[in-house]
């Protein structure tokens, strides 16, 4: 999971593959109550191409993934002063380990730059069955113009279509790619070190106070409920979204008290036209408010869908400082000062005891949070977004 020694980070991004493939299968595969108007029902996005992962010594970062039983072909120098490496499915897709020779193009240096911080993924392949339309559904779905150039680390269209002509390695394959950076060029040294001062400041807590601009003031009960991250893999912990970048924890499930205003994005939907009020008592949502009765219904609906659809789930604070609010939750989610709170299943999360057929996640931006501890000490952790606990390192 970039910037992080490579020992486990690159292994980490076998586990990227499948979570962005969900992601944008969820998101540009049609469906959605208007929040991205600008895609056509029709799939946009039919799976995953390839993932490339940057990493400073390409024979190392091979050796790893022999080491875990992949199969790792050759690749070749190319001109512009980069080398790779693959390891293939038999699908056609793959993790692209790139490493820098000399860096003697513009690519080359964006790749150093990206290395600079640490071994990691740096961008996807997605596959789509034809572009045309493509470059105006994307920009309309707010992920940014058409470039005839690669730039890391921006949501963009960026290549037309991949002849079989240019991929010689793949000559039974035609397919027409689009490739998308979903903000994982960013200093994962900075998100650790966050992350490590949340988890210092959350330990012991017993109950959280969260406030917004926007309206939302409620209280999580936390006890005996341990905060993780997914800017670490460890032997625990071992699947990560991508981008990645929060801390993330499991409330107690009757413990959900107060008004929860979203503003931001809602998981699987995108973002409402406007606010979604949500009134919780005793953990779960007991009233949906939305200027939009469409909206109203839709979520209504889905925190009907069972039994324990409405009850509190996570509460996750975001890390990355380079994650945008686009309306795609995956992205949106990981962005510095946000939070946001989900319902449904919990199962999985450490503590988490609520099973549900469904989760949901619901953003708020700049929030301020005060944790409550079982000897009566308040601390306050964020104000108005911005993480206000220190340790040692930054």
């Amino acid at each position: 999971m970039g910037r992080a020694p490579a020992v486990w980070s690159v292994p980490a991004s076998v586990w990227w593959v499948g979570a962005l493939l969900v992601g944008f299968l969820l998101t540009f595969g049609g469906g959605g109550l208007g929040g991205r108007q600008a895609l056509a029902s029709e799939p946009l996005v039919l799976g995953l191409d390839h993932v490339v992962v940057a990493v400073a010594d390409l024979d190392s970062a091979t050796a790893t993934f022999r080491r875990l039983g992949f199969e790792v072909k050759e690749g070749r120098v190319h001109d512009g002063g980069i080398a790779n490496r693959h390891v293939k499915f038999p699908d056609g897709t793959e993790i692209e380990l790139m490493s820098v020779t000399e860096p003697r193009s513009a690519l080359a240096m964006e790749y150093a730059r990206a290395i600079s911080g640490g071994d990691g993924a740096v961008f996807a392949s997605l596959f789509a069955p034809s572009l045309v339309g493509v470059e105006e559904r994307l920009t309309g779905a707010g992920f940014g113009e058409d470039r005839d150039d690669l730039r890391l680390g921006e949501s963009r269209l960026l290549h037309r279509n991949l002849l079989a002509s240019s991929m010689p390695e793949r000559s039974t394959y035609r397919r027409s790619s689009i490739w998308v950076s979903l903000r994982m060029d960013v200093d994962y040294g900075q998100m650790v070190r966050r992350a490590d001062r949340l988890l210092g400041a959350l330990d012991g807590a017993v109950s959280l106070h969260i406030t917004a601009p926007g309206g939302s003031d409620f209280r999580l009960d936390v006890t005996g409920r341990r905060f993780i991250t997914d800017v670490r893999i460890t032997e625990e912990e071992r699947g990560a979204n991508l981008p990645c970048g929060e801390v993330y924890g499991a409330p107690v499930e009757d413990g959900a008290e107060g008004v929860v205003v979203v503003e931001g994005a809602i998981g699987g939907e995108g973002p409402p036209p406007s606010p979604v009020r949500l009134e919780l008592n005793a953990g779960r949502v007991e009233t949906v408010h939305c200027a939009s009765e469409a909206w109203q219904r839709r979520i209504t609906e889905l925190l009907d869908t069972d039994d324990g659809a409405g009850v509190i789930a996570e509460l996750g604070i975001g890390l990355n400082p380079g994650a945008r609010l686009v309306g795609f939750m995956l992205e949106d989610e990981k962005a510095y000062r946000t939070i946001h709170v989900a319902f449904g299943s919990n199962i999985g999360m450490p503590g988490g005891a609520n099973e549900s057929a469904t989760y949901v996640d619901y953003l708020v931006t700049r929030p301020t949070m005060t944790a409550r501890f079982a000897d009566g000490r308040e601390r306050m952790i964020l104000e108005d977004g911005d993480i206000c606990v220190s340790s040692g390192g930054e």
